[in-house]
């Protein structure tokens, strides 16, 4: 049956309560066009809008097939179910790629190549990341592969790279430039530097805001100044 108020409010089924208020065992709304529905909302079964075109919340301009406009726009993905994942999928043709957390994975945060089966990146809730594996060691740990068993030392976690085999880190530039590494306080950013010029070829190391302390040329070593290239080892002041 079907019931219009005197205020204009439609019930099918139901005296209604709302302007348009459907009652039944199964109820359905659909949109169709003459070859197949294109929106269906029912409470049994799946539902799906499939114009073709975008869908805006909050827009009557939506940009994308989904568009959320508001002053504060939230998007919430909840899992209510321990031990189940919260995610968000991204496919293409050829590779599927998923963001989420999992508490079996102690609730951090993931980028999971499904294609590949491999956890990427993963952010843990103490703030330490680590690419290519789930378990960080530190502030941020490289992991190629397992180096055994084995766990960083606390006073040196900051960095971790981790490989079963040879493992190295690189800096790359220009062939007039110098790379370093620089130990610093608060009261001097650089007082250590370990240091290669690819000007000269050189390796040079700073200890106590003092250059040249030891560097490094082809042809010889230098103690507290640049090496002579006549000698293989080029001393400043005395040898004790």
């Amino acid at each position: 049956k079907m019931m219009i108020t005197g205020g204009g409010s439609v019930g099918i089924g139901v005296s209604p309560s709302a302007t348009l208020h459907v009652q039944a065992s199964s109820p359905e709304f659909r949109l169709s066009t003459a070859s197949s529905a294109v929106v269906r909302l029912r409470t049994s079964g799946d539902n799906y809008i499939n114009t073709g075109q975008n869908l805006g919340l909050g827009t009557a301009s939506p940009s994308a097939r989904l568009h959320a406009v508001s002053t504060q726009c939230d998007v919430l993905a909840e899992s209510t179910t321990a031990g189940q994942s919260t995610r968000y999928r991204l496919k293409t043709t050829s590779r599927e790629w998923r963001i989420g957390t999992f508490s079996g994975q102690n609730n951090n945060l993931w980028f999971y190549d499904a294609t590949a089966a491999a956890y990427r990146f993963v952010l843990d809730p103490n703030g330490r990341c680590m690419i290519g594996g789930t378990s960080p060691d530190g502030t941020l740990h490289v992991h190629t592969a397992s180096a055994g068993t084995v766990t960083a030392d606390t006073d040196r976690d900051d960095l971790v790279i981790e490989n079963s085999a040879n493992v190295g880190m690189t800096f790359l530039s220009p062939n007039t430039a110098k790379q370093a590494i620089a130990f610093g306080d608060p009261q001097n950013s650089r007082v250590g530097l370990i240091t290669y010029d690819h000007a000269d070829d050189s390796l040079a190391v700073r200890v106590n805001n003092t250059d040249n302390l030891l560097k490094v040329i082809s042809t010889g070593v230098g103690i507290q100044k640049t090496p002579n290239a006549q000698y293989s080892l080029d001393m400043a002041g005395q040898m004790l």
